[in-house]
């Protein structure tokens, strides 16, 4: 009788997975106009071994940016502290995009130096995704509303809204803002893949997530950024926003003489990057794809959740083929459904030769989640921004990612990923067969299309 409880409930958890593949396949349409729109990892261009990565990216479309050396913060006390000071220095204009928003008594100070902003007469324009109401982090035990924001003047826009009279267009409900990005006085960004809550904000030592924001000086990334939010805000908010943003496009060297200060940077020269910026999916692979292809000896990832499609696999597998050595280090997480999908995931990722790591569940008892997303290749070429290396980011969501030329940059990051590493173990295939189960397949393909 139990067996066949389990039985009736795996095929009624199958029936929900095959229906939300169907819903998001339908919905993978993208909106984003990109001359990369539709194309996969496995392009030619990206493929194409008599290129270099920086002909490949101009190719592909992607814009160039010149930068100063980034400040790195992974505790989000830190980072909070960090974007109440940019706040308190804006003067002229203020946007951030985020997933997840709420405020609480931790974060209570970035919100008050918004609304004081607002009230003295800078323009403050913030959009979180409507999933911030199903905050499913512990951050919901610490929640308040966003919406008092426009009290004081602070233009706030909540993207993609659940709610009954949608229901007809449930496949849009698909789209997700989960970008993570914040422009001052079109010189000063900040981009990576913390939230504005009280798991984003807390310390490590609180239990906040492990993850990253990159603070950086550069006009041509502040003006793309700030010509697309309001590109996207004209779009789905009924409030238009005529102009924003300054008409200095030359960083000067006093923004990098401020910005070394600032964040306790020794770098005085500016290096280079690529970003993309997408809506709705579409534009990323492809940029994943060149950077990846560009790898002679070593790639290593912090994916989040490893739910890869079959061109993701074949990008995977060009590169291990080619004798680089491929590692990725997966979170533990204590939410079931999460983990299960990792879990599930590891024995198809050491098939395509990738070496796979899995947090010790003891190394951080508190709760802390290890919700970075980085990627190092060859010590040269760094990916990061919000995107996890998973379908839904790369073909769903909304999601920014910066591709940064700096050796400096990545042999500091990859000092940061062995950190990590110290306190994970390595997944034998005997392990990874054991996880390859029906039900954690569940979980997998349920998080492919919603995690």
């Amino acid at each position: 009788m139990v067996d066949g409880m389990k039985l009736r409930s795996s095929l009624c958890c199958l029936a929900l997975a095959s229906l939300l593949a169907i819903l998001a396949v339908s919905c993978s349409t993208v909106s984003s106009g990109s001359r990369v729109s539709g194309l996969g990892m496995m392009n030619d261009v990206s493929q194409d071994p008599s290129l270099e990565l920086g002909e490949k990216l101009d190719i592909l479309g992607y814009e160039r940016i010149e930068m100063t050396f980034p400040t790195v913060y992974n505790d989000g006390s830190q980072w909070k502290d960090r974007l109440v000071r940019m706040l308190e220095d804006t003067q002229d204009y203020f946007i951030c995009t985020v997933f997840l928003g709420s405020e609480c008594d931790l974060n209570q100070d970035v919100f008050d130096t918004m609304k004081a902003k607002a009230q003295a007469g800078v323009d403050v324009y913030v959009v979180i995704d409507s999933s911030s109401a199903l905050d499913m982090t512990k951050s919901r035990y610490h929640m308040r509303t966003l919406y008092d924001l426009r009290d004081y003047g602070v233009h706030l826009f909540e993207y993609n809204r659940m709610s009954a009279n949608r229901i007809p267009w449930v496949f849009n409900l698909f789209y997700r803002e989960h970008r993570k990005f914040f422009v001052s006085d079109g010189v000063h960004v900040a981009v990576g893949g913390m939230n504005m809550n009280y798991i984003s904000m807390s310390s490590i030592e609180d239990g906040g997530d492990r993850d990253a924001m990159y603070v950086f000086d550069s006009p041509s990334c502040a003006k793309k950024l700030t010509d697309d939010f309001v590109e996207f805000w004209n779009r789905y908010s009924w409030e238009d926003i005529s102009s924003l943003g300054l008409e200095s496009g030359v960083l000067e060297t006093d923004a990098v003489a401020d910005n070394a200060v600032e964040d306790g940077s020794n770098e005085e020269a500016l290096i280079s990057g690529w970003i993309a910026n997408q809506t709705n999916g579409g534009e990323i692979a492809p940029m994943y794809g060149a950077v990846m292809a560009q790898a002679k000896e070593e790639i290593l990832m912090l994916p989040f959740l490893p739910t890869l499609d079959s061109d993701m696999y074949a990008a995977v597998e060009a590169c291990t083929s080619n004798g680089v050595k491929f590692e990725m280090i997966l979170r533990n997480d204590d939410r079931a459904s999460l983990l299960n999908a990792s879990k599930y995931a590891t024995k198809d990722l050491l098939d395509a030769g990738v070496e796979v790591w899995m947090e010790d569940p003891s190394a951080y008892t508190n709760g802390s989640l290890l919700h970075e997303k980085l990627v190092i290749v060859d010590e040269r070429y760094v990916i990061c921004g919000s995107s996890n290396f998973n379908y839904r980011s790369l073909h769903i969501s909304s999601e920014i990612t910066l591709v940064i030329d700096s050796p400096e940059l990545a042999m500091q990051l990859k000092e940061h990923y062995l950190e990590i590493q110290d306190y994970s173990n390595q997944v034998s295939y005997e392990q990874a067969s054991k996880w390859h189960t029906l039900l954690r397949k569940l979980c997998f393909i349920i998080n492919y299309f919603g995690g």
